[in-house]
């Protein structure tokens, strides 16, 4: 795969986090049989994916004992295409979706992202990830959020996709939009991880610092992330906080010692060097 390939991958994942959760908020009275279909799917999906380590497996198990209730939904569809996605069957979640192409729902937003979801993940598995593919998916989430300018869901997408090719400005608009429309009981770690990343690599450190710390407290598995653990690392360093920035390389990287040889982790040494000498040398 290539570097815009694994890049886009594990922003990707982050800002999937609220799909794959999902939300609901609604009157027990005025439900439609979709939107108890969403319930289940609220209840279903945290006990299978809210933890360390997804099982992606067991839910759709779990999810395939609602078919008789939900099929038609579109809801239900959408969701057994998002997990055929992680499980990485592409064509399974394409003949889902195919299912309910022509059907009408107030779940067609979920539908639509996923046509386009998928499609990412063929090209994915082919490893035909570049530059000119993302900026052609930027295209298709930017015209699903014209379509559906109230999904938190697109605007997350187009923002991981503009921070995988390095438009950290836009993609800070785009995440800030996903949160705004965002309801209470969605989970919002991915995309705080995404923003650190993106204000740390524009040099907006308190902004980085201070996003890094609502994400970990939202999901503390986000320390695992080297990505996230170097961009706060950046932002310490970056706030004179330098002693804390050594303590986070030092923790990521006994996580991950492979880690060391990798470019971005010689370089936020480099930079967290460069700015201690910097201090020392205004002093």
């Amino acid at each position: 795969m290539t570097r815009f390939g694994k890049k886009f991958c594990i922003v990707l994942a982050a800002a999937l986090c609220a799909l794959t959760l999902g939300y609901m908020v609604m009157a027990e009275t005025s439900q439609s049989k979709g939107q108890w279909c969403e319930r289940q799917w609220l209840t279903e999906s945290a006990n299978f994916v809210d933890r360390d380590a997804p099982d992606y497996m067991g839910l759709l198990e779990s999810w395939k004992k609602y078919r008789e209730k939900c099929q038609g939904t579109v809801a239900y569809e959408a969701r057994m295409a998002l997990i055929y996605y992680f499980l990485d069957k592409p064509t399974r979640a394409r003949d889902v979706l195919r299912s309910v192409e022509n059907v009408g729902s107030e779940y067609d937003y979920l539908r639509d992202i996923l046509a386009i979801l998928t499609e990412y993940k063929e090209y994915m598995l082919a490893q035909k990830i570049d530059e000119s593919l993302l900026r052609a998916f930027k295209k298709r989430f930017s015209n699903y959020v014209g379509k559906y300018p109230e999904s938190m869901e697109g605007y997350a997408q187009l923002g991981a996709v503009q921070m995988s090719l390095g438009e950290h400005e836009s993609a800070i608009i785009s995440f800030a939009a996903a949160i705004e429309k965002a309801p209470e009981t969605a989970d919002l770690a991915g995309l705080l991880r995404n923003l650190t990343v993106s204000y740390s690599e524009i040099g907006h450190y308190q902004d980085a610092y201070d996003v890094a710390g609502a994400a970990i407290n939202r999901r503390k598995s986000v320390t695992e992330d080297a990505e996230f653990m170097l961009a706060l690392a950046k932002a310490e360093a970056g706030l004179g906080m330098f002693k804390e920035a050594e303590t986070t390389l030092r923790v990521i990287v006994t996580k991950h010692p492979s880690l060391r040889e990798e470019p971005d982790f010689q370089a936020t040494v480099n930079f967290v060097l460069e700015k201690r000498k910097s201090e020392i040398g205004s002093e």
